[in-house]
């Protein structure tokens, strides 16, 4: 047993829960400091408040800046204690003591309080470098000399409110920026744009610097008076979202006036009080569907003195009526009725907490002599008129008189509405994340694990998957056992393990439906890592878009084409298809090819080059009439020179000249059909 724990133990170091234990039988020769029992009445003051507040406090005394600290600050050392207790700052944390050092000896010398928010340290309390963020101040302890004996500290750790908020804003930003789907925000009433996917780039045929913190129709004059500005304004002003699934507009690109179709939806864009501060435009250029679909069907004094310079609002409340005998600055002020308020009763001055619970906490406390801590508390308090929502963390200890007697209650309370409203912020940007999910046209969802567990989805998928929402919480491969042997898990599995984005196109996908019927399907997807707050990926977020009815129709016409080709060269009759004026050799079957004696290589050659003893006998003329008329020509047993082997050859040939027209009815061509007809010698 020490010399310390043989002595009755000092009032101000009684309770203080862990840290009071600790300090009551601590050896503290062995410090700086010495016994207790001498310690100046200063530093037992601040020591008892230290010990007895729940916040994060610490105590850095003496030119030396030995530490004291409460329960709460040690949760935030972690493995620094219990060695720090008593220790010399500069031995415990020398990684970061290039930063903090500097500042609390500033402290000490101009007698300046400090106030740092969200200070990124380096800090090493685990045994490794970790990034760490901390919210504290710096206040002085004034001795019985009234010279400064030391710091107090108010500490709170933000590390994980910081890196949530960096990581939630790349998310949202890699969302839009890797969507595969055209995404762009305008911003104010001019639609300046902020951002802008390369899918938005793409489909305006702009590059970024072109575009970006510009207004979009001075950038783009191309998009005025197409109805866009109206229907944007629209929106800017109700919050009234715009969503069609087909809109034609002609952009100009490549040089050129393009008409072009897209999926359009405008998304009002608004900041953190509600207001409406711009519009998120989603869109997806369909414009080959539409023609391929066309085309198939068209978040004490120095005491005294001490206190009103503290971190932390202060006040006594005497009696059951709560009189207030002594409240700081900061008590005052959020309290928000002025400075006046000494010799006034609680109630006298905040009339508007009579029906809420602290009125009744505070008589409990000052009868039982029990403490009460509380944790990110509502109080609705009333402010030049306005009542708001405030949220702190309070202290009410009961106030002993010189005879140990209870006359009162003292409350210590920390604001803690800013940590509270960021949290909130925090949890309604996922809120707003996942609410983007849910309402965009094309199918999103992000799958967990190896397992690939799906957790979120928006109705796109249930429909595509033909499941309802029963399927969250389960395997990607119990939902859809089909899946099983196509390349799909293995992509997903791939973009967990390495990180890295995929991205695919017309990848067909094979569902079994319920009836036991096959479907095809074919998508373009985007395959991402999803991200926790402290960047370890979980799973994968899946954007893709149905790009069936697409893929379905370039099938068709090119099958279409291969039947026509198909048909030509195994025809028995002279066929050949002839291009624009010039007159190109654009097909020729082998037939044709044998009756002028000319090999393959006349294709993509003018007729009249590749035949010129055609020249003068009128077919350029027959082939400029059916062209420029579009009415065919029937010609009977028609005498016809062709020059083989070096020698001219007379043939009789019944021929028809047809015109040839395009997806648009426009002539492009003529096609020549025969056959000989030359009598046998």
């Amino acid at each position: 047993m020490t010399h310390f724990q043989t002595q009755q133990t000092p009032q101000f170091l009684s309770g203080g829960g862990a840290m009071g234990e600790l300090m009551r039988t601590m050896d503290w020769s062995k410090s700086t400091l010495g016994d207790p029992i001498n310690w100046p009445q200063s530093l037992r003051i601040a020591v008892s408040i230290c010990l007895n507040f729940r916040f994060p406090l610490i105590i850095w005394w003496s030119s030396d800046l030995i530490m004291i600290y409460n329960d709460s600050y040690r949760e935030l050392i972690a493995a620094k204690h219990p060695k720090a207790m008593g220790a010399k700052g500069a031995d415990i944390w020398p990684e970061i003591w290039h930063i903090v050092g500097p500042m609390l000896e500033g402290v000490l010398q101009t007698g300046e309080a400090t106030w740092s928010e969200d200070q990124p340290l380096t800090t090493e309390r685990n045994g490794y470098p970790e990034e760490s963020f901390f919210t504290f101040s710096y206040s002085t302890i004034r001795d019985e000399t009234d010279n400064i004996g030391g710091v107090f500290c108010a500490v709170q750790e933000t590390t994980k409110r910081v890196l949530t908020e960096r990581n939630l804003t790349k998310q949202v930003n890699n969302l839009l920026i890797q969507a595969p789907v055209a995404i762009c925000i305008f911003r104010g009433p001019q639609y300046i744009v902020e951002l802008a996917n390369e899918n938005m780039l793409r489909l305006w045929d702009r590059t970024l610097d072109q575009v970006i913190n510009k207004p979009v129709f001075e950038c783009m004059p191309d998009l005025g008076g197409q109805g866009f500005e109206e229907l944007l304004d629209n929106v800017y002003k109700t919050g009234i979202r715009f969503v069609t699934s087909e809109v034609p507009l002609t952009l100009l690109r490549n040089g050129k006036s393009e008409d072009v179709f897209i999926k359009l939806t405008y998304e009002a864009v608004r900041d953190e009080d509600g207001i409406i501060s711009g519009v998120m435009a989603v869109a997806d250029e369909i414009t080959e569907q539409v023609h391929s679909r066309q085309k198939a069907e068209d978040t004490n004094k120095r005491y005294y003195r001490m206190l009103m310079e503290s971190p932390f609002a202060f006040t006594v409340m005497k009696g059951h009526d709560m009189i207030i005998t002594l409240a700081n600055d900061l008590m005052k002020s959020f309290w928000g009725k002025g400075a006046d308020v000494e010799g006034k009763s609680l109630l006298e001055i905040l009339p508007e907490i009579r029906n809420q619970a602290f009125p009744g906490m505070i008589r409990n406390v000052l009868t039982t002599s029990i403490p009460l801590y509380l944790n990110e508390t509502l109080a609705r308090l009333t402010h030049n008129g306005i009542t708001g929502d405030y949220y702190y963390n309070i202290t009410y200890q009961p106030h002993y008189e010189a005879d140990e007697t209870v006359s009162g209650v003292i409350c210590i309370a920390y604001d803690v509405t800013e940590m509270v409203l960021t949290r909130k912020k925090v949890e309604e940007s996922e809120k707003r994340f996942r609410n983007l999910v849910d309402k965009a046209p094309s199918p999103i969802c992000i799958l967990k694990g190896e397992d690939m567990v799906l957790e979120v989805a928006n109705e796109p998928v249930f429909k595509v998957w033909n499941v309802g929402k029963e399927a969250l919480g389960k395997p990607f491969l119990d939902i859809i056992p089909e899946m099983k042997g196509q390349p799909f898990m293995v992509y997903l599995l791939d973009v967990y393990h390495n990180g890295v984005t995929l991205h695919g196109n017309e990848e067909p996908a094979y569902f079994t439906r319920k009836d036991g019927t096959k479907e095809t399907i074919y998508f373009n997807f985007v395959y991402q890592p999803y991200h926790e707050d402290d960047g370890t990926i979980s799973g994968v977020m899946v954007l893709a878009t149905d790009v069936t009815e697409q893929v379905t129709s370039r099938k068709k016409i090119e099958e279409s084409e291969h039947r026509y080709q198909e048909m030509i060269f195994s025809s028995p009759s002279l066929i050949a298809i002839l291009k624009g004026e010039e007159m190109i050799i654009d097909i020729a079957n082998d037939a044709i090819l044998e009756t002028w004696g000319k090999g393959k290589n006349v294709v993509g050659k003018p007729l009249l080059t590749a035949l010129p003893e055609l020249v003068g006998h009128g077919f350029d003329d027959l082939f400029h009439n059916v062209y420029s008329s579009g009415k065919p020509h029937f010609a009977y047993e028609m005498p016809v020179y062709f020059l083989r082997n070096g020698q001219k050859e007379l043939s009789y040939y019944t021929f028809t000249y047809q015109a040839q027209r395009d997806t648009e009815g426009n002539i492009n061509g003529v096609a020549v059909i025969g056959r000989e007809v030359t009598p046998e010698a």
